[in-house]
């Protein structure tokens, strides 16, 4: 289930939201440790201040792979990031961001990044 929309009262405020469930295949590898039923989740916003600048915020989570005592894959994942964007032209700007496990030791230790979006893409 994914949803998406502006703010109701008009303010330059985007949401971006997704709630789902996935059934993973057998893995010999893994064995009985792998889940198969997964949950993830998201919720995003953008709050666009001018009209060549956002901030975005955006938190994903989803739930343990495993069932084993490897603790980065026996728990859920909860991941938040920012980032700025800033558009250049129509249908062409750059986000500048980071990522940071909220959930402590279970998803990567604070990514940096800047992506260029261009027409297309």
């Amino acid at each position: 289930m994914r949803f998406t929309g502006q703010q109701l009262n008009g303010w330059p405020v985007y949401w971006h939201g997704q709630l789902g469930t996935t059934f993973a295949g057998r893995s010999e590898l893994l064995g009985e440790t792998q889940k198969r039923t997964l949950w993830f989740a998201g919720l995003a916003a953008e709050w666009r201040f001018s009209p060549r600048w956002s901030a975005l915020f955006q938190y994903d989570a989803h739930s343990a792979l495993l069932s084993a005592d490897l603790a980065a894959l026996s728990r859920p994942t909860g991941m938040l990031s920012m980032a700025l964007r800033w558009r250049l032209a129509p249908e062409w700007w750059i986000e500048f961001g980071f990522s940071e496990d909220a959930v402590v030791e279970s998803a990567p230790i604070l990514p940096f990044c800047w992506v260029p979006l261009l027409p297309g893409a």
